[in-house]
C-alpha cells in the first residue's frame, strides 16, 4: 500500500511537472496558426536604396532611414507616397561622413535622430525637421556596441559586447551610469565572451520600460528605467530552447524556433517581429534564396503574457509602428524596395 502511495505521488509530480513546462513556453501551434490576414497598402514610391539598416521611425515629418549607398545614408520618406522627402550624409571617412552605420535611435520628446558608428565610433546627433541637419559628433564613446536608443539627448540604452555582454546606461562619454549582465541561456558553463547574440531593443514613448529580443533564441526581456537606473522586471523563452552545450561552445539545434528580428513597445504592449521558421528553415531559405511570403507579429503586455498574433501578406524584418499604435509600417522587397502599410485593426 506505501510503495502504491508513493508511485502515485511521484506520478502527480511528473504530471505537474509536464503541466509547469507547458505554461512556461508557448505552443508554436497557438501563436502561428492565425488565419486572418492583415493586407499591406503598398505606397507608390520606391526607396532610393538597395538596402536599409535595421531600424525605420514614425516621426511628425516622415519615416526616417539609414541606408549604405554612397550618398543619402539618412533618409526621411514620405508616409503616403514613398517619396524621399530629404537626406543628409553619405559614405566615408568624414566628419560628416558614415563608414558603418550600424546602430540608430531617435528621440520622440524633441526629434532628435542618433546615428552610432561602428566603426568610427563615433556617435552623432541630427535634428530632423523638413531637413535633417547635424547637431554634434560625440567621439569618446569608447565601447564595442552593437545598438542604442536614446533616453535623453544625453543618456542612451545600449547593449555592449565586450569585454562581456551586457545591457544598460550610458553617457555621451561611455560612461556606465547602470549596467546588467545580458545572458540569454542561464548557464553558467556559457562564455558570454565568446558568445555574442544580436539583440533589439525598444523604448516606451515615456521612458519608463525598455524592451530587449534576440535574434537567435525566442527571448525576450523587459526593463525598468528610473533616474538613470535600469532594473530587469521579467525575462522568458517565448518557445523552448533547444541547444546543446559542446566543448563549451553553444550550438542550437535546427529545430530551435528562430528568435524575432523586431521588438517595439506602444501603448503598454510589446511587438514582436517573427517568421515563424526553425534554425534550420532559416538556413535553407538562405541556400535558396528564398523567402516566406508572410510575417508574424507577436503581441504582449507588459506582464509578458501572450496578447495575440497577426499574421502579414509580406516578408520583412524591418519595421516600425506609429506613436498612436495604429499603424504599422515595414521594408519589403518587391523586387524593389517598398514601404508596405498596415492597419492594426485591434485599435
Amino acid at each position: 500500500m506505501r510503495k502504491q502511495v508513493v508511485n502515485i505521488c511521484l506520478l502527480l509530480a511528473t504530471l505537474t511537472a509536464c503541466q509547469q513546462e507547458k505554461q512556461k513556453y508557448l505552443n508554436p501551434s497557438d501563436v502561428f496558426g492565425v488565419t486572418d490576414t492583415l493586407r499591406a497598402t503598398i505606397l507608390p514610391e520606391p526607396l532610393m536604396t538597395n538596402n536599409v539598416i535595421s531600424r525605420i521611425y514614425h516621426t511628425p515629418k516622415g519615416l526616417i532611414l539609414n541606408t549604405q549607398i554612397d550618398k543619402y545614408v539618412i533618409q526621411l520618406i514620405d508616409t503616403t507616397t514613398g517619396k524621399r522627402l530629404t537626406s543628409a550624409g553619405r559614405i566615408g571617412r568624414g566628419p560628416d561622413e558614415l563608414i558603418n552605420p550600424s546602430g540608430m535611435s531617435y528621440n520622440y520628446d524633441n526629434g532628435s535622430y542618433f546615428v552610432w558608428d561602428y566603426n568610427l565610433s563615433r556617435l552623432d546627433m541630427f535634428s530632423v525637421n523638413d531637413s535633417i541637419v547635424k547637431k554634434r559628433s560625440m567621439s569618446n564613446i569608447k565601447l564595442t556596441l552593437q545598438t542604442l536608443d536614446a533616453i535623453t539627448d544625453t543618456t542612451f540604452a545600449a547593449l555592449d559586447f565586450c569585454p562581456d555582454q551586457s545591457i544598460g546606461i550610458i553617457d555621451t562619454n561611455g560612461r556606465y551610469l547602470s549596467r546588467i549582465p545580458y545572458k540569454v541561456i542561464d548557464d553558467k558553463s556559457i562564455d558570454y565572451k565568446i558568445h555574442y547574440v544580436n539583440t533589439n531593443m525598444d523604448l516606451s514613448l515615456d521612458k519608463q520600460y525598455m524592451v530587449a529580443s534576440c535574434f537567435q533564441f525566442p527571448y525576450l526581456s523587459l526593463y525598468s528605467i528610473k533616474d538613470n537606473k535600469l532594473s530587469i522586471v521579467w525575462e522568458k523563452m517565448v518557445f523552448k530552447p533547444k541547444y546543446k552545450l559542446t566543448n563549451n561552445w553553444l550550438r542550437i539545434d535546427n529545430e530551435q524556433l528562430k528568435g524575432f528580428s523586431g521588438s517595439t513597445i506602444r501603448n503598454q504592449c510589446i511587438y514582436l517581429c517573427s517568421h515563424g521558421l526553425t534554425k534550420g528553415e532559416w538556413l535553407k531559405n538562405d541556400k535558396t534564396g528564398r523567402k516566406t511570403n508572410h510575417t508574424y507579429i507577436l503581441v504582449f503586455n507588459l506582464k509578458g503574457e501572450f496578447v495575440r498574433s497577426y499574421v502579414m501578406d509580406k516578408y520583412f524584418a524591418i519595421y516600425t509602428i506609429s506613436p498612436d499604435g495604429r499603424t504599422l509600417y515595414a521594408v519589403i522587397d518587391d523586387p524593389d524596395l517598398y514601404i508596405a502599410k498596415y492597419s492594426l485593426y485591434e485599435k
